[in-house]
């Protein structure tokens, strides 16, 4: 998709317009009208971008302006922060998760062990170790579960 089709399909959107609806107004010809439904490379003539300008209801030079939104730049540094984090601990519960399988346990037979392992093996990662010391210290809490059951 290209950035002038982008441009015209968010205008579209904000004006409540379908491209074949905006593409009979503005009485776009087979192949412009074409192009612009599929969303492809859009070599159109001035006269078909002045068309499509004033049924937008927008100048001409605002349809070759558009920048693509940047969902960083929205995100405060807050958000980032936490998104990173929900992140982090999502990847750490399924590691732990994959861990139990692989001895043919079920975490959630063993809420409290899994909630157990999964700390210390995030305690292991928040105190600078390496991820195979921390996989390390899975194993050997998930020897002494085995152990004990």
């Amino acid at each position: 998709m290209n950035q002038l089709y982008e441009r015209i399909r968010v205008l579209c959107e904000e004006k409540n317009i379908t491209i074949g609806e905006l593409s009979r107004q503005a009485k776009l010809n087979d192949d412009d009208r074409q192009a612009l439904k599929r969303g492809r490379w859009m070599n159109i003539s001035l006269g078909a971008a002045k068309d499509i300008a004033r049924v937008l209801g927008v100048s001409i030079d605002s349809l070759a302006e558009y920048e693509p939104p940047n969902l960083l730049s929205s995100l405060s540094r807050t958000q980032l922060q936490q998104a990173v984090e929900a992140y982090e601990a999502i990847v750490r519960r399924e590691v732990v998760e994959d861990r139990f399988r692989e001895r043919g346990l079920d975490p959630k037979e063993y809420p409290a062990c899994f909630e157990e392992a999964l700390g210390q093996y995030s305690d292991a990662l928040d105190s600078q170790l390496l991820e195979e010391e921390a996989l390390e210290r899975i194993a050997e809490y998930l020897s002494k579960m085995v152990a004990d059951i």
